[in-house]
């Protein structure tokens, strides 16, 4: 009797841990799921497109249109006009779009 006892001790303690476990999975997934919402919030990865000497630069997330510049600095103005509180995500063929002159500026 006493090892009928054990036994189910030991699977209550198995159970426990495993609720406990997947609590601690749940929080953790959540944490994750909110950071990357601040994220998001905070930044903008640019997708960019190039017509003739105007650069046009789009969100890559959801493809809305983000801001647009014939200069880096045109189009920093714009992007800062129309997201005040947001950063930019840009890759290094995005400056050099604009051409040299932009890609010392950043340096």
């Amino acid at each position: 009797m006493d090892y009928f006892w054990g036994f189910v001790s030991a699977l209550f303690a198995i159970f426990v841990l495993n609720i406990y476990a997947s609590y601690r999975s749940y929080r953790f997934q959540r944490e994750i799921t909110d950071t990357a919402r601040e994220a998001a919030n905070l930044f903008v990865a640019i997708r960019w497109e190039k017509d003739k000497d105007t650069v046009y630069a789009y969100n890559r997330l959801d493809d809305q249109f983000v801001a647009q510049g014939r200069t880096f600095e045109e189009w920093r103005a714009n992007f800062q006009a129309r997201f005040p509180e947001k950063k930019a995500i840009i890759e290094l063929d995005f400056l050099d779009s604009f051409g040299e002159a932009a890609v010392d500026q950043e340096s």
